[in-house]
């Protein structure tokens, strides 16, 4: 339940969106629509409450099982097999049940004991199901209060599309709860992931798993490791890190020993997500959406001065203020092409770096391939198998070498180029925050009015991410041997079936890297660059269409009656007010609250100030 304090706050802030809404209703020009559906996604989200808590970590660090103990129910399957490229969702439900959403918009209503099926990589191996994310309902107290807790597949298995699938859902995460084990502690790779995802998170949680694997002094030294590791490599500290056993805690469930439970840690855990669910939660809620509505309250200030400056000044000087803002929003429009240009060509870098890594892994991986498929061929040859059977193997044999070639290749490209394209995100985002303030400054100069730098960062939307856009990984196999005649002798069958598979083997090297190549990264990379430049086109447009309708608007009272541009510039006048006035309340959270920047600078230093709950 909301304290009466965020009541208020969440209160006023639904009064000021409606007030803002009403402002932009009542403008005249096209750059107000997309005010209007700004303003109507802030509502949406606030009203919804919706908290995403997403369980991130390697592959193998227990995810499942620590989600399994938060619930109180083993709901998610466990083991050494790795999930596919699947996220799934956990809600509160009055009864168990799962929904299966198939990538081709269809749906599923599952049992529980059928989620295995859709999941992992035994039921459905390589995604071969087309399973986009599976929703699952359970009677659990913590989902009740809540929290969606989503379970992400482990980054840095073999299967590459557990990696996009985390990444792309990475931005719709409001907390991460970040798992490690002390099998081992921490490495290159949790490192990687965790500078991927520090930008992002508004709230990470330190979880290390598996303590039931070491003694206490062996443990309290693997907590001081990681965190002696966390603080040098992304420069924080003061964080705590909550060391549990999920396995522990499920055994406690299971057999009802309160003494197994309290050793795991994980109620100590639970209390830390209350908390978060009910205190921070909303703040975080709260700072973002104040934020993001400020930056749409001083957009419609700057629009409605320039109205009213524009009805102010004399025909003559606004005509000549006008060439000069159409010359000015001309050159705007000059540079918004080079941006379009730098960033095709950084994609064609992209591109390069790609096919160079191809080409290195192929030079590196093919004798070795091309001798495993020539030792197996020749073994196989031997055998007393007849040519339809032999094909069959030799073909079977063919695509596994294939995967093992390629499957890591693609989840380490994947990581490389999504951190490629996040760098040309984040450059192309404050060069239209730079481009932008300098539109403010000339309407500023130009119209004598006070204006706001946009906020750093708030430019491009975080929907464009290289994982966000991406496709189910093509599947890897190898090509059609062809059978040979059963007329003829077998031993020459043999021979000319051994000759053509050996020469199709090197073929079918090349063929799949071309079509991971292209089917795989390209064409998301490309649908990647397209998002981009639409939205920073729409950034910009709206600069230049919001300012010039704005003078228009301003221009048109010059064709009115002395009375009729007097009672209109009341009505102006007035909604100005309006519009400062939802400004002073919407800066007024911020100063009740940690405001935006504190969020973000808090993210990183867990839940909480103490070493309670289980923090070490």
């Amino acid at each position: 339940m909301l304290s009466q304090g965020k009541t208020s706050q969440i209160a006023r802030i639904e009064e000021s969106l409606d007030a803002l809404r009403r402002v932009a209703e009542s403008k005249a020009g096209s750059s107000q629509a997309a005010t209007l559906e700004y303003l109507e996604e802030l509502r949406q989200k606030l009203i919804s409450e919706d908290f995403y808590l997403a369980v991130l970590g390697l592959f193998k660090r227990g995810k499942s099982t620590l989600i399994n103990a938060l619930l109180q129910s083993e709901v998610l399957p466990v083991g050494v097999v790795p999930v596919t490229s699947v996220i799934t969702l956990l809600k509160y439900g009055d009864q168990p049940r799962a929904t299966v959403s198939f990538v081709n918009g269809t749906t599923k209503e599952v049992g529980i004991t059928e989620i295995p099926q859709y999941i992992t990589e035994k039921g459905n191996p390589s995604n071969a199901k087309g399973v986009k994310e599976v929703e699952v309902r359970v009677p659990s107290g913590i989902l009740k209060s809540g929290i969606t807790m989503i379970d992400t597949p482990g980054v840095g298995s073999t299967f590459a599309g557990g990696t996009q699938a985390t990444y792309r859902f990475l931005e719709r995460a409001d907390a991460c709860l970040f798992t490690l084990a002390v099998d081992p502690p921490i490495g290159q790779s949790e490192l990687d992931l965790l500078k991927a995802i520090t930008p992002h998170a508004r709230k990470l949680i330190f979880v290390l798993n598996k303590k039931d694997y070491m003694d206490e002094a062996s443990l309290r030294e693997a907590v001081s490791f990681c965190r002696d590791v966390i603080e040098s490599a992304l420069g924080i500290n003061d964080f705590p890190i909550y060391a549990v056993s999920a396995k522990w805690a499920n055994e406690g469930y299971r057999t009802a020993n309160s003494h197994k439970l309290a050793e795991s840690g994980v109620q100590g855990l639970m209390e830390v997500l209350n908390n978060l669910l009910h205190g921070e939660k909303q703040e975080i809620l709260i700072a973002s959406t104040v934020t993001k509505a400020l930056k749409a309250a001083e957009d419609l200030r700057i629009s409605q001065e320039i109205a009213i400056k524009s009805a102010e000044m004399p025909l003559n000087r606004l005509g000549e203020t006008l060439k000069q803002l159409d010359w000015f929003l001309q050159g705007v429009d000059t540079k918004k092409r080079e941006i379009f240009y730098l960033l095709d060509g950084k994609s064609k870098e992209i591109i390069q770096m790609l096919n160079e890594d191809l080409e290195s892994l192929k030079r590196e991986r093919e004798a070795g391939f091309l001798a495993k498929l020539e030792a197996y061929a020749n073994e196989l040859l031997t055998s007393k198998r007849n040519v339809r059977e032999t094909t069959s193997m030799l073909e079977e044999k063919l695509s596994e070498e294939l995967r093992a070639v390629y499957s890591e290749f693609i989840a380490k490209e994947d990581e490389r180029i999504a951190v490629r394209f996040g760098e040309l995100v984040s450059t192309f985002s404050h060069q239209v925050d730079l481009l932008g303030g300098d539109v403010r400054r000339e309407v500023s100069t130009l119209f004598g009015i006070k204006t706001e730098l946009p906020l750093p960062g708030m430019s491009l939307t975080s929907e464009h991410r290289f994982y966000y856009l991406s496709d189910q990984l093509p599947p890897i196999g190898g090509m059609f041997v062809g059978e040979l005649s059963a007329m003829l002798p077998t031993l020459l069958v043999k021979g000319t079936l051994q000759k053509r598979f050996m020469g199709q083997a090197k073929e079918a090297l090349d063929r799949t890297a071309g079509r991971i190549r292209y089917d795989y990264f390209v064409v998301r990379l490309d649908r990647g660059i397209i998002g981009l430049r639409r939205e920073i086109g729409r950034l910009l447009d709206s600069s230049i269409t919001a300012a010039r309708d704005a003078v228009l608007e301003g221009t048109r009272m010059h064709q009115r009656s002395s009375e009729e541009v007097n009672m209109a510039l009341e009505e102006l006048n007035r909604t100005l007010r309006e519009i400062q006035s939802v400004m002073e309340l919407l800066g007024g959270l911020i100063q009740e609250g940690p405001g935006p920047a504190a969020q973000m600078r808090s993210a990183l230093r867990g839940v909480g100030q103490g070493r309670d709950a289980g923090a070490t």
